[in-house]
This record gives C-alpha cells, sequence and structure tokens, in this order.
C-alpha cells in the first residue's frame, strides 16, 4: 500500500524545522500517522497505563512503509516503564519528555 501525500505534510516538516515538538491531533481514525515522521522517526502517542499488542497495529504498518527500523518507531504511552519490543521502542510519559 502507498502512503498518500497529504496537504498538512508541507507546513509539518516546517514547523519540525522550526520549534523542537510538533503535534498532530486529530479524531480517531483520521490518518494522523500518515504524514507525522521528523527527523526519520515515527511516533504514536497513547493515553493508556498499560501496552496491549494493538497499540502497535498503525504504528507498524506504517514504519513498515515508511522504510523505518524498529529502533526508529516510538510508541509512548502513559505508563512509566519503558522497554524495547520487536516492532518498537516504548517509552513511558517521562523518558518520551526526555526524547531529543
Amino acid at each position: 500500500m502507498e502512503i498518500v501525500p497529504r496537504f498538512i505534510e508541507k507546513a509539518l516538516r516546517e514547523a519540525a524545522n522550526h520549534y523542537p515538538v510538533v503535534t498532530l491531533t486529530g479524531p480517531r481514525q483520521s490518518d494522523k500517522t500518515g504524514g507525522a515522521t521528523s527527523e526519520g522517526r515515527a511516533w504514536e502517542c497513547k493515553s493508556g497505563m498499560t501496552v496491549p499488542g494493538d497499540f502497535f497495529r498503525h504504528l507498524v504498518f506504517f514504519g513498515t512503509e515508511a522504510g523505518l527500523p524498529p529502533e526508529r518507531r516510538i510508541l509512548a504511552y502513559g505508563g512509566m516503564e519503558s522497554q524495547t519490543r520487536s516492532d518498537a521502542r516504548v517509552l513511558g510519559w517521562q523518558d518520551a519528555l526526555l526524547e531529543p
């Protein structure tokens, strides 16, 4: 499956060049992940305190399509423990704040 370019992609890239953090928000299933890479990383943010396997579904799909290895796929969640999984790095919210 091919990733479709989005009109907002240029604005996101420009913002990423000027600010250390750029947030893309929207309702569920609105394809926020489609253009949300920064410096060759894909982030997925979840509010849950635990990390069920389905949290990785969109991140793995996008990371695979974008050619990103698992260490460049980052899942931030509401819990405290950071870990490395086979599909992505998992960062607790405090560690996610420290990620460069």
